[in-house]
């Protein structure tokens, strides 16, 4: 059912102006990856904001995407941590290369994932 809500979230999203897309659904957004009650909340968030950054742009991304996923790299559970390695490269393609090497990249080092 999350998953169906999450689609038309999307479908939803690439109609609004770039305002109503910060204000609605990135708050929507937002508000599942705080859910420290549902890891599945917080998986569907690193998703949507993964499948949503080039509608999101750069802007968005920079200033809030890319910190969700700093800060949910530190989640406790295993699943949501897996979830943002498997998403970065969708936030990361759409963020300006200085971001991604400044503040993306030494963070993701620390895994040892590249």
């Amino acid at each position: 059912m999350k998953e169906k809500v999450a689609n038309e979230i999307i479908q939803i999203a690439i109609y609004m102006n770039e305002e109503d897309r910060g204000k609605k659904i990135l708050t929507i957004v937002l508000n599942l990856a705080h859910d420290d009650t549902d890891e599945e909340n917080r998986i569907v968030a690193v998703e949507l904001l993964s499948k949503l950054a080039n509608t999101f742009g750069r802007d968005l991304c920079e200033q809030f995407a890319a910190f969700e996923f700093l800060s949910l790299g530190y989640d406790m559970s295993q699943k949501v941590r897996k979830e943002i390695i498997k998403n970065l490269p969708e936030v990361s393609g759409v963020v300006s290369i200085e971001f991604f090497k400044d503040r993306l990249l030494p963070f993701f080092m620390k895994f040892k994932i590249f």
